[in-house]
């Protein structure tokens, strides 16, 4: 989002609107969906049943337990910068991660060529929030 012209909750809230409003519609080209299934691993009771082998669900059951989209915000700041939103049912592991991938800019004015910094990475999960910084 823009910086707010003040701190004021208004003010904050329209900024964040204006970014939501920025969002296009979701194709289905932009997703892709996925259903779990058996893999049995020693000791992991969980993973020995896949969505279908559940008593309540039919066997021909196409519900998808699983999906990634790629939202895109149609705006200068973020243009080009893909945002990639994954959620499922008995994945691996429980958690939120966000992932920034830095640009090059134009018009580098340091004489040295690294410009690009890498990417940083946030991981949340149980509660808490880490940062980690990847060389890119």
């Amino acid at each position: 989002m823009e910086k707010p012209c003040s701190t004021d909750a208004d003010d904050i809230r329209d900024e964040k609107v204006k970014v939501l409003k920025s969002i296009p519609e979701l194709k289905l080209e932009d997703c892709v969906f996925g259903q779990y299934v058996a893999n049995p691993t020693e000791g992991v009771e969980e993973s020995s049943m896949g969505y279908r082998d559940d008593p309540g669900v039919p066997d021909d059951s196409k519900t998808p337990t699983f999906c990634t989209c790629v939202l895109k915000i149609n705006n200068e700041r973020w243009d080009g910068v893909p945002f990639i939103m994954r959620a499922g049912k008995a994945l691996n592991e429980r958690k939120a991660e966000i992932r920034i991938q830095f640009k090059d800019v134009p018009g580098n004015i340091f004489e040295e060529t690294p410009v690009r910094r890498g990417s940083g990475r946030w991981y949340g999960g149980g509660g808490g929030c880490v940062h980690s910084d990847v060389a890119g």
